[in-house]
């Protein structure tokens, strides 16, 4: 009788250690807030700092994990009605498509080409190498911005030049100086790195009609900027830039080529055309909090289009 007694009450106690445990654990996961749970690395990438700014003594990591949740819709209204070969909409934050048009149709790519042109100049030669400006870069066909044979600047303002008027000749200097073969090769090593696989470059500024990508590889090289160089959207969202030659020390202001910079809501992009081409354009938006990518290929109104779709947007989901 004895020895069943000191089993059952051992047995109670297991139970009771067992039951006390469990709740413990219980109400320490309950405690635990969710961004405890995320990744330092993630937050940092769905919403980089200093896009936004954001003072990162008093960053809301709760918040940020809220707006990365998947926004709703609102209303049932139809797709909309698009003027281009291929479109896409992107809530940043939460990865969701809004609206996606011909995703994976390959399609020249024009001045587009020069954001891998930027991120090669930066990662591959720095931002503070001097760069002499050859008669060759010089000659190259389409938009300059003044150079002269012998004029030095900083790959940093050369990446203006590029991004903001969308200048050929300062992105053929790029090419140069790195040596123009390998520079095309190392954009599409980066582009095969970010698993841009429908992507050719055969140049740094995009008259080839032989650089070509889609919408879904886009997509994937402005997320890469928009995590690890949000600098070179901090340029093209400003309405103008300066940039100063080395020996004269002469500064050249640059008025930005692209309607919506300047805008409050405009986080930055890139602008594109060829004939061949038509108007490409890649925007990000951001409202609310929330950063809105849309691209835009081969209209005849790329502003009129990615205007159109961002209305939709927001007409469409709660955002």
């Amino acid at each position: 009788m004895l020895r069943f007694n000191v089993q059952s009450v051992l047995f109670v106690i297991v139970v009771l250690i067992f039951v006390l445990w469990t709740r413990i654990n219980h109400d320490d996961f309950i405690k635990t807030p969710l961004d405890s749970k995320v990744e330092v690395s993630s937050l940092r990438a769905s919403v980089p700092l200093n896009i936004y700014k954001t003072n990162t003594a008093s960053f809301d990591a709760n918040r940020a994990t809220a707006q990365s949740l998947s926004p709703t819709k609102k209303s049932d209204a139809p797709p909309p009605e698009i003027k281009a070969s291929a479109a896409l909409v992107k809530e940043l934050n939460s990865g969701a498509r809004l609206f996606e048009f011909n995703t994976y149709q390959r399609w020249p790519l024009a001045s587009l080409t020069k954001l891998m042109a930027a991120i090669v100049a930066l990662e591959q030669i720095g931002a503070e190498k001097r760069v002499t400006i050859s008669e060759s870069a010089i000659a190259t066909e389409g938009v300059a911005v003044g150079f002269s044979a012998g004029d030095v600047f900083t790959v940093w303002d050369l990446i203006k030049a590029t991004l903001v008027v969308s200048s050929n000749d300062a992105a053929a200097a790029l090419a140069e100086f790195f040596g123009a073969s390998n520079f095309f090769d190392a954009m599409q090593q980066k582009a095969a790195e970010l698993n841009m696989s429908q992507t050719s470059f055969f140049d740094s500024s995009g008259l080839s009609f032989l650089n070509q990508s889609s919408v879904g590889d886009l997509e994937k090289l402005v997320e890469y900027i928009y995590a690890e160089r949000p600098e070179l959207l901090l340029v093209t969202r400003e309405k103008e830039t300066a940039i100063t030659e080395i020996n004269s020390q002469i500064t050249k202001i640059l008025r930005n080529i692209n309607y919506f910079a300047g805008n409050n809501d405009f986080l930055g992009g890139k602008t594109g055309f060829t004939d061949e081409a038509h108007g490409n354009l890649i925007s990000i938006f951001q409202y609310r909090n929330r950063p809105i990518l849309i691209i835009i290929l081969g209209a005849d109104d790329r502003y009129e289009e990615t205007a159109k779709l961002y209305k939709w947007a927001l007409e469409t989901y709660n955002l």
